[in-house]
């Protein structure tokens, strides 16, 4: 039996241009029984994606090279990209920043500081 709450093992990519921002995240997902990867911006965390393998990316919206929308936006309208469930993972926390995030493709929108129990509620996608 499969205990409630239970999330398979996953594959997560974790983008965050603020390093302790984003060895503490992968940390803690991978505490949790994830394998987790890591990308410093937004062109990485796209090449990452599309070469697939991944179930999850966290992605920060205020990234360097390439705002965490143009990832989502590249990612869902390449023609090739594969299935990945795309969590907005920012401090950026207006109703207009998550409609922006919605619009870009996120399938969900957390504001940071955020508590574990919401990020790994985030995780337990829909098949």
């Amino acid at each position: 039996m499969v205990p409630p709450g239970y999330i398979a093992e996953l594959r997560v990519l974790v983008c965050d241009d603020v390093a302790d921002t984003r060895d503490l995240i992968a940390e803690l997902v991978r505490f949790h029984g994830h394998t987790v990867e890591v990308a410093e911006n937004g062109a990485s965390a796209v090449s990452r994606i599309l070469g697939g393998g991944y179930d999850v990316a966290l992605i920060d919206i205020g990234l360097p090279d390439m705002s965490g929308y143009a990832v989502a936006r590249a990612v869902r309208e390449h023609p090739n990209a594969p299935p990945i469930w795309l969590v907005a993972l920012t401090g950026y926390a207006t109703a207009a920043d998550r409609a922006t995030a919605t619009f870009a493709g996120f399938n969900e929108w957390l504001a940071k500081p955020v508590k574990m129990g919401v990020l790994l509620a985030a995780l337990r996608r829909p098949d």
